[in-house]
């Protein structure tokens, strides 16, 4: 956790750090090689949360862990008047984004491609779980 003091813009900031586990599957017959990733944490439709994303590959119809660790900007969600009323109904709407560009290695030849994936879900905080509600993928080659 940090925190800073902006006294020209009488602002306080306040980060949390936390480590995230995350599953990426490669459904292809092919590999992939991923780099300039990041990942986005937004609630209420506004980012409060971001990190790069390592690079590497994934092996074709292979799941892999990937690690990495997402900055909370926890003053921006604290000053969102929503965040109270959820918080006091016992669960948080929130939305990631996870966006990589890389390319698809067929042999000799290389196909680059972006890749993003959009979920929407709910944290319940009376027992520190999380529940999918959707999530929507796209691709661009």
């Amino acid at each position: 956790m940090s925190t800073g003091m902006d006294l020209f813009k009488m602002r306080i900031d306040l980060n949390v750090t936390l480590e995230v586990d995350v599953s990426v599957k490669n459904p292809n017959k092919f590999g992939f090689r991923y780099y300039d990733g990041n990942a986005k944490l937004n609630y209420g439709g506004e980012l409060i949360g971001e990190a790069p994303l390592p690079n590497g590959e994934i092996a074709p119809e292979e799941t892999k862990g990937v690690n990495f660790t997402l900055t909370v900007m926890a003053d921006r969600l604290l000053s969102n008047s929503q965040v109270t009323r959820d918080a006091a109904s016992g669960s948080l709407p929130l939305n990631a984004v996870v966006s990589m560009t890389g390319e698809v290695l067929l042999g000799f030849i290389r196909f680059h491609l972006g890749s993003t994936a959009s979920c929407d879900f709910t944290v319940m905080l009376s027992n520190n779980t999380v529940v999918v509600n959707e999530c929507l993928y796209k691709t661009k080659i």
